[in-house]
């Protein structure tokens, strides 16, 4: 069942304004505080307890009590690169809190409790949603690249009728991401390298689907190619027109492959099946027989 945001009336446009000038000040606080601290180590005092107490204290403050209860987990591992988890079949939200100061887990924490209150998985308009509601409840939770999952330089990552949270997301994480191409655009035409721009059209879309047809469904394709190239979000939705009429393209050009590749795996298995043996060609399947006609006649082509 979908969680309602907590507050779903759309602020005014100088409200708006307002709630973006008070985030931002914070924020910059924020990140004097972390550049003048040394590297973390584990924030003493935080326990599975404490994160369950602030677990229950934040479902009835910003979701008025709705979501399901859940176990919170302690992880230090090093090794990994994810902050937090949130395992929904599971009830289980799993924070690493390895590096993080306790400002930051408490915005992981909410961050995962955004993803137990969307209705679908990942980073799609239901979990921004549940972010917007945050936002404008002033809770203590900062946008950051996490929140983006795969797609933090894309722009329009976040959808326009969550208003606070995209322009947030534009300042803090997309002008942060260009800030720092500029400075590797910087770094290497000082270095005296030669510095190559390639501009990836729809015809290299289109073929990165070709290639990953033999590989996985068309939903995982979508997602996966179109979050590389900027065109969905995490849930395989499009973000932009451009991003529809390429889906749309990409769509026959996958369904062919995907075909080809079922039919020429169902082929070899029949062969090896059937391995020195003489088959009347009457008990050879008629998907393989009409397949292997077309095959020839493209190749006579």
């Amino acid at each position: 069942m979908q969680q309602q945001p907590h507050d779903s009336t759309p602020p005014g446009r100088n409200s708006l304004d307002r709630e973006f000038s008070e985030l931002c000040q914070k924020e910059q606080v924020h990140q004097k505080r972390v550049a003048a601290r040394a590297p973390l180590s584990v924030p003493a005092g935080w326990t599975e307890k404490r994160l369950r107490r602030l677990f229950n204290h934040y479902n009835q403050r910003f979701w008025g009590g709705r979501l399901p209860s859940y176990s919170v987990r302690l992880v230090s591992d090093k090794s990994i690169s994810w902050v937090g988890e949130c395992k929904r079949a599971d009830r289980c939200i799993s924070i690493n809190h390895t590096f993080q100061s306790p400002a930051e887990i408490r915005s992981t924490l909410l961050h995962e409790m955004c993803h137990a209150a969307a209705s679908r998985l990942g980073h799609g308009h239901e979990f921004w949603e549940q972010v917007e509601s945050l936002l404008h409840q002033h809770a203590p939770f900062r946008l950051s690249r996490a929140d983006g999952h795969y797609a933090e330089w894309v722009d329009n990552v976040v959808p326009r009728h969550c208003r606070l949270a995209r322009k947030l997301w534009r300042v803090r994480v997309v002008e942060a991401c260009k800030r720092e191409y500029e400075k590797h655009v910087k770094r290497v035409k000082a270095s005296g390298h030669k510095l190559e721009i390639q501009v990836i059209t729809s015809a290299d879309i289109l073929q990165d689907f070709r290639e990953v047809a033999s590989q996985m469904s068309w939903s995982r394709a979508r997602c996966a190619v179109g979050i590389r190239n900027g065109l969905t979000d995490d849930n395989g939705r499009a973000l932009t027109p451009y991003g529809r009429r390429v889906l749309k393209q990409a769509r026959g050009v996958f369904d062919y492959e995907r075909r080809e590749f079922l039919r020429t795996e169902q082929f070899h298995k029949f062969l090896e099946s059937n391995q020195g043996k003489t088959i009347p060609l009457d008990q050879v399947p008629a998907r393989i027989r009409a397949w292997v006609r077309a095959l020839a006649k493209s190749h006579k082509r």
